[in-house]
């Protein structure tokens, strides 16, 4: 048996890139993915690895830094990046910025450590601005935030605050898209308020952004996107929660001529309403939907009507608790939307991914007669993994 003291350092790094690093940093393009604001576990791993003995510390350096939280510790962290003889900054890739760490003052000034250490990471290519802790919310932003240029960023993971906004600068989401000409992934969440917008109302144009994702953002925020962004690249949009007051529609009058993949997040209200009709209708140019099987209204489409483009579908068993326990409801509704995939609906399909658990599926007389149908006309029904 091989002595593990006798393996590669590049080897033991390997190994630790793959234990530690959050690995959602890399998969953008995989459908059904939490957002990078969700509490990630991996940097307590990579954090206890460093601290095993001193070889293993020099060695999980290397992914240590790659993903870093700007908090409380912001001015430690600070004096080792500046004071590091290995190029510690060139490794950082993902950078979380809580707002605490940008607040203005009177408790923190706009010369904060975490601009420095922001400015410091000239190679970031994400962003992350969490869900701001409205219970122990003790910070103000009363004067203005710094502008620091992003030029290496490419996907940014925004939760908004109307508080934070009002400082501009790094708490402002306008403010850093125009600083960021070369990102590529965008996810918003939350509301904005009436009182505290500094948005622009010229256009802000984003060439290279081609995923769009949406998560309870209302009506203020939701019409700047649509008036004052250009968005040539635009390919995939993402909806994790129904848009307010029609935001959908909106969204696809926008840009569903440019839309080749849409995906359908985990919420109620797209099984109480045919949203995957309106996409689409909307979106002659679609290739591709992902949507999670138990929460999805299957669509109800006038007899005669094809949608060719459409080559590719992925569905999600997540269990929705609003079904009934006996499981006859969910497999009413799994019949359902597989008899649309096996009409005329969809010419060209040719997959069907399934994400998620599907053993008490796969091996039932149920399913297999409607994998048949699917494999009959040249249509193959697959599994597909979701990188955690």
């Amino acid at each position: 048996m091989l002595d593990h003291k006798r393996l590669p350092p590049e080897l033991w790094i390997e190994i630790f890139h793959w234990v530690a690093f959050d690995h959602a940093l890399n998969s953008s393009g995989h459908p059904f993915q939490r957002t990078l604001c969700d509490t990630r576990q991996s940097r307590q791993l990579r954090a206890t690895l460093s601290v095993v003995c001193r070889e293993w510390h020099h060695l999980a350096s290397d992914v240590l830094y790659k993903d870093l939280v700007v908090n409380h510790g912001s001015p430690a962290l600070l004096r080792v990046l500046k004071n590091s003889q290995t190029n510690i900054c060139d490794r950082v890739r993902s950078i979380t910025l809580p707002y605490s760490s940008t607040a203005t003052a009177p408790y923190l000034n706009s010369e904060s450590s975490a601009i420095h250490i922001l400015k410091l990471c000239k190679g970031v290519q994400t962003l992350v601005r969490p869900r701001p802790d409205t219970q122990n919310y003790k910070y103000t932003f009363e004067s203005d935030a710094l502008v620091v240029p992003l030029p290496s960023l490419q996907r940014l993971d925004w939760w908004y605050s109307s508080e934070a906004e009002r400082s501009g600068g790094i708490n402002s989401l306008d403010t850093v898209l125009r600083n960021a000409p070369n990102i590529q992934y965008l996810f918003i969440g939350g509301f904005v308020g009436t009182g505290y917008g500094t948005f622009s109302r010229t256009e802000v144009t984003l060439p290279f952004l081609h995923t769009l994702r949406f998560h309870m953002i209302n009506g203020f925020l939701l019409r700047q996107v649509l008036t004052c962004w250009n968005l040539p690249s635009l390919s995939r949009i993402i909806v994790d929660t129904p848009l307010l007051d029609g935001g959908v529609s909106q969204v696809l009058e926008k840009f569903g001529h440019q839309l080749r993949s849409v995906e359908l997040g985990r919420h109620i209200r797209f099984f109480l309403f045919d949203y995957l009709s309106m996409i689409l209708r909307d979106c002659p140019s679609l290739e591709n939907i992902d949507f999670y099987l138990f929460f999805t209204m299957p669509p109800k489409m006038p007899p005669g009507l094809q949608y060719p483009s459409v080559t590719t579908i992925g569905l999600n068993t997540s269990l929705n608790p609003f079904l009934e326990s006996t499981k006859g409801e969910s497999w009413e509704l799994l019949g359902k939307h597989f008899n649309v995939f096996s009409g005329s609906l969809f010419p060209n399909l040719k997959r069907v991914l399934l994400y998620g658990d599907w053993s008490e599926y796969l091996t039932t007389p149920q399913f297999t007669g409607m994998e048949t149908k699917l494999l009959a006309r040249g249509c193959s029904v697959e599994n597909a993994s979701i990188p955690m």
